[in-house]
C-alpha cells in the first residue's frame, strides 16, 4: 500500500512482529530490522492500539533507532496477516531545536521511577507495619522528588535558569542510597563523604539527576561483581565529586562521543543521558571529566561552583 513512499514503511500484525517492511526501511534500517529481538513496540508502542479502552485513529511517536531519530506515525489497517502500519520521517540532529533535545529529557526519569516501583513491591512483601509506613515515605519522597525535577526541566524549557543551591552531602547520600535498590547481587557501592559540608551552586533537583544518571551507568557497566565509588572533595570555591567504577569501561574513540546527543551503544538507551548531564553542569558553570579504561571501569569527574559550609 506504502510500499512507493520514499520513507521507510514498516508492516506488524497483531503479536507486534514486523511483517514485512519497503525498500527505505532495507536501506536506513535493514540490519536493525534483522535483530530476533526486534518487534514492532521496539520502535514505537503500538501496543496502545490494543491496551487502552478508547478509540484512535493514529499514534504519533518519535525514538532513537539504530542511532538515528525519527518521528513515527502508526495506523491500523487490518488486512489480514497485516495489523497495522508504521511509516517513519528521519529528524536530523542539526534540525534539533533546545526543546526538541529536552522533550526526551523525560524518558531519563524512568531510573527514577523504576527505584519507586521497586520500593513499593518490596513494601508489599513487608508484614511489620512500620516498615511498611517507612516504605511508602520514603517512596512519597521520591515521588515529590520526580515532581520538582519535571518541574526545573520546564523552566529550563521557558528559558528560565533557576537560582538555588544544595547540600552536595545530602544529595550524593540520598542517590547512593536510591541506586543500591537497583543493584544486582554482586556489585557493592562504597560512599566516601568529608565531615565539612560542601555547597553547590546548582539545584538539588539537577545534581540529583546527573548523580542517578552517572550511578545507573555505572551500574550497568559492570558484568558479574563490581564496585561503585562516590566520592566528595573540594576547595573554597569548587565542589568536587567523583563516580568511580569496576565496570567494562569505555573504549577510546567511544569516549570522544559519549556527549554527543543520541549517541548510545545500548539496544534500549535515547543516547541522551550523558548528554543531560553534561548540559546542566555547563548551564551552572560547571565541568565534567571522564578517565576511562577497558577492562578496568571508568571514572567520571564533576567540577561544580560551590563552596565549604561554614562552621562545617
Amino acid at each position: 500500500m506504502f510500499d512507493l513512499l520514499p520513507l521507510p514503511v514498516l508492516y506488524w500484525n497483531g503479536e507486534g512482529e514486523i511483517f514485512r517492511f519497503n525498500q527505505k526501511a532495507e536501506e536506513e534500517l535493514g540490519k536493525y530490522l534483522s535483530r530476533e529481538d526486534i518487534n514492532i513496540n521496539s520502535i514505537t508502542p503500538v501496543h496502545k492500539f490494543f491496551e487502552r479502552e478508547m478509540d484512535f485513529d493514529f499514534i504519533i511517536d518519535a525514538g532513537v533507532v539504530d542511532r538515528k531519530l525519527y518521528r513515527w506515525v502508526s495506523f491500523l489497517i487490518d488486512q489480514s496477516p497485516v495489523i497495522g502500519a508504521t511509516i517513519g520521517t528521519r529528524v536530523g540532529l542539526e534540525c534539533q531545536t533546545e526543546p526538541d533535545i529536552y522533550s526526551q529529557i523525560f524518558h531519563e526519569l524512568n531510573n527514577i521511577i523504576t527505584g519507586v516501583l521497586m520500593g513499593l513491591e518490596l513494601s508489599l512483601t513487608e508484614k511489620n507495619p512500620e516498615k511498611i509506613k517507612e516504605h511508602v515515605v520514603e517512596e512519597i519522597s521520591n515521588i515529590k522528588r520526580i515532581s520538582n525535577i519535571t518541574s526545573a526541566l520546564s523552566s529550563i524549557l521557558r528559558g528560565k535558569r533557576i537560582y538555588k543551591r544544595c547540600n552536595a552531602n545530602s544529595v550524593l547520600k540520598e542517590s547512593v542510597k536510591f541506586i543500591r535498590r537497583t543493584l544486582r547481587k554482586g556489585i557493592h557501592t562504597r560512599l566516601i563523604l568529608p565531615e565539612i559540608t560542601y555547597i553547590a551552586e546548582i539545584p538539588e533537583e539537577f545534581l540529583y539527576e546527573i548523580m542517578i544518571n552517572l550511578l545507573s551507568n555505572a551500574r550497568d557497566s559492570i558484568e558479574g561483581e563490581g564496585t561503585i565509588e562516590v566520592s566528595l572533595t573540594g576547595t573554597e570555591k569548587v565542589v568536587r565529586i567523583d563516580i568511580a567504577d569496576t565496570g567494562k569501561g569505555i573504549e577510546e574513540d567511544e569516549i570522544l562521543r559519549i556527549f554527543e546527543p543520541f549517541y548510545t551503544k545500548k539496544t534500549k538507551g535515547t543516547g541522551l543521558g550523558l548528554y543531560i548531564v553534561k548540559k546542566l553542569i555547563n548551564i551552572y558553570g560547571g565541568r565534567i571529566e571522564v578517565m576511562s579504561r577497558q577492562g578496568a571501569g571508568t571514572t567520571f569527574t564533576l567540577f561544580l561552583k560551590g563552596k565549604r559550609k561554614q562552621g562545617g
